[in-house]
């Protein structure tokens, strides 16, 4: 679990992210990085479809993908600002998390 073992990951990430707002050098690297990520999630959600094991438009997975990056990223947010109301061993949390995501694969996000 990303969360778990790479939590100062994040850390770093929010960190990059206050260093954006004041460095442009820094916003365009931090850009680049989502993006590249944004399209390897694409990737796996476009082999999943034309897999058959998910059903969307085509269109909808770049929105698809960053809604998908985007629940991890929040959830560490929280983490870093109060580490103690998730448990993340608790499975009724992770149940949550994945019900969300199938959500988000199997809906239109903007209607």
């Amino acid at each position: 679990m990303n969360l778990q073992q790479r939590s100062d990951f994040y850390a770093l990430l929010f960190g990059m992210w206050c260093a954006s707002r004041r460095n442009k050098k820094i916003r365009n690297g931090l850009e680049l990085c989502v993006e590249k990520l944004v399209s390897e999630i694409e990737k796996l959600l476009d082999d999943g479809r034309e897999n058959g094991i998910t059903k969307f438009n085509p269109e909808e997975c770049k929105e698809k993908a960053r809604t998908l990056l985007a629940l991890p990223e929040g959830i560490a947010y929280h983490l870093l600002v109060n580490p103690d109301p998730v448990n993340l061993e608790d499975k009724k949390f992770w149940f949550q998390i994945r019900s969300m995501m199938l959500t988000v694969l199997k809906k239109k996000i903007f209607t």
